[in-house]
């Protein structure tokens, strides 16, 4: 099974709200979502994105198994991680470019558990957090997508990713959801 990584920051949830309102009822994988927070975040990122999607949302717990068509979004002040055991972790270490959660924490220990199996999909944001990420899961036979920058609020996760990464799909906001369930019911590399 493969498993669908998302990360962004300004703009990513608006990029993020309607890549899942695309998503069919039958989705073929999990989805589990990094977006930059900072305190004054509303703590309701779940109950925003389950309001555009059918497919079940919550804040990922400590040992989580990811279930296909499932939802799950990093919690406030943890990053999101993937443990040896393929099980979600949270961690409360350092700051990723000032962030936690931080989107290179949760696409690296992706690539080095599950490998071929990861998409990673980077979104509208500032700075360059995903890009360590997508190129970590691109050198473990993964798959790296990239919301177009021109279709991006905030241009500039996108265009780092663009310049460091020559991810394997570039892709307009509307065209994320088809795009993705695709890559989640295909067969992984190599």
């Amino acid at each position: 099974m493969n498993i669908i990584l998302i990360g962004g920051s300004s703009g990513g949830l608006d990029a993020l709200t309607r890549l899942v309102a695309a998503l069919p009822d039958n989705f073929a994988a999990p989805l589990v979502v990094v977006l930059h927070t900072v305190d004054d975040t509303p703590r309701s990122l779940d109950a925003m994105i389950r309001a555009h999607t059918v497919l079940p949302v919550a804040y990922a717990k400590e040992g989580d198994r990811p279930h296909p068509g499932a939802i799950y979004i990093a919690p406030h002040r943890h990053h999101l991680v993937i443990r040896e055991s393929g099980l979600l972790g949270l961690d409360d270490g350092p700051k990723v470019r000032h962030f936690r959660p931080a989107v290179d924490r949760l696409f690296t220990t992706a690539a080095e558990v599950l490998g071929n199996r990861v998409v990673g999909v980077v979104l509208s944001g500032g700075d360059g957090d995903g890009t360590d990420g997508l190129i970590a899961i691109k050198a473990r036979g993964g798959i790296s997508v990239v919301q177009s920058p021109s279709d991006s609020a905030v241009p500039s996760m996108p265009s780092k990713a663009l310049i460091y990464d020559s991810p394997d799909y570039v892709s307009l906001v509307e065209d994320l959801g088809a795009l993705i369930a695709m890559l989640a019911a295909r067969q992984p590399r190599g």
